[in-house]
């Protein structure tokens, strides 16, 4: 059992991107909006790359790396319900409820396992809950930047000599009267709304058994203006959680029988777009360890 953590990546050379293909998908009579490139010339056993947005987020999110990562295997990308272009299906978008239906729309367009996942923000979630519920499918993950736990983010609070119930409290407060943004869409808060109930449940999925790698931005920029108002200092805050999240991916990593910790300090929290090429060299790590690759 061998674990790789490491704060360098070396280079890595990437053929020409590939040309994408759009379509729309029909789940339980919704129409899922998807992005493939690659799919064509899978071959037998082939990991399939497949990205989960952040909260809120559309297939526009991996602009940056999408058809890159299609020369390092096949990939998909989609909106997930009531997001982007893709129809609403009525469920709650829970962990799971999003779990299950990625796989009915990856079994509904004849794609086999293994699967890699790439998650960005809370995606980094969704992906580690569709491992957990189905690890015999899952190859491989790669989180980028993920959300922070509640016990960190308390932790961190103590850290600057704050209160951490108090500062929690507001935090999640500030959050969810921030769904009353006029920009966001009924769907987005319906987003919003099932990941702030999530962050608060107590549990977590456990490292999978595959290969991993996480990705942290070491270079937060500042909060929101909304934050302002904060009982903290949070210039002070972020500093701190990100050492915490650093220790916590570390010791995540080490979980798994092959991970791979990276700490990006170019980048921010959009590491898929503040240093692609790592994140492509983090994907091909992952990919080329997969079961399917290592047989």
């Amino acid at each position: 059992m061998r674990h790789l953590i490491s704060l360098l990546i070396i280079g890595i050379f990437f053929v020409e991107p590939l040309f994408g293909q759009s379509d729309f998908i029909d789940i339980n009579s919704h129409q899922m909006n998807v992005e493939t490139a690659g799919l064509d010339a899978r071959e037998p056993g082939e990991p399939v790359i497949i990205f989960e947005s952040p909260s809120g987020g559309t297939v526009k999110d991996w602009d940056s790396i999408f058809y890159k990562a299609a020369s390092i295997a096949p990939v998909i990308r989609y909106d997930r319900s009531g997001l982007g272009k893709s129809e609403w299906n009525g469920k709650k978008p829970s962990p799971e409820n999003i779990a299950v239906h990625l796989l009915e729309l990856l079994e509904t367009m004849e794609i086999k396992p293994p699967y890699v996942l790439v998650g960005h923000s809370w995606g980094t979630q969704l992906v580690r809950h569709f491992a957990y519920l189905y690890p015999e499918k899952t190859g491989g993950l790669i989180l980028l930047d993920p959300g922070f736990r509640p016990n960190t983010f308390k932790a961190a609070l103590e850290d600057i000599g704050a209160s951490p119930e108090e500062g929690f409290k507001a935090y999640l407060d500030t959050f969810k009267d921030n769904f009353d943004n006029p920009n966001y869409t009924e769907n987005q808060v319906r987003h919003f709304t099932a990941m702030a109930e999530w962050f608060v449940s107590p549990f977590f999925p456990p490292t999978p058994q595959t290969p991993v790698a996480a990705l942290l931005g070491g270079k937060p920029g500042p909060g929101p203006p909304l934050l302002a108002q904060l009982p903290f200092d949070y210039d002070k805050w972020i500093i701190a959680i990100n050492r915490r999240e650093m220790e916590r991916l570390l010791s995540w990593t080490l979980d798994s029988p092959d991970g791979i910790f990276i700490l990006a300090d170019q980048s921010g929290h959009y590491i898929q777009h503040d240093e692609p090429a790592l994140v492509l060299a983090a994907i091909r790590n992952v990919v080329d360890k997969s079961p399917s690759n290592s047989e």
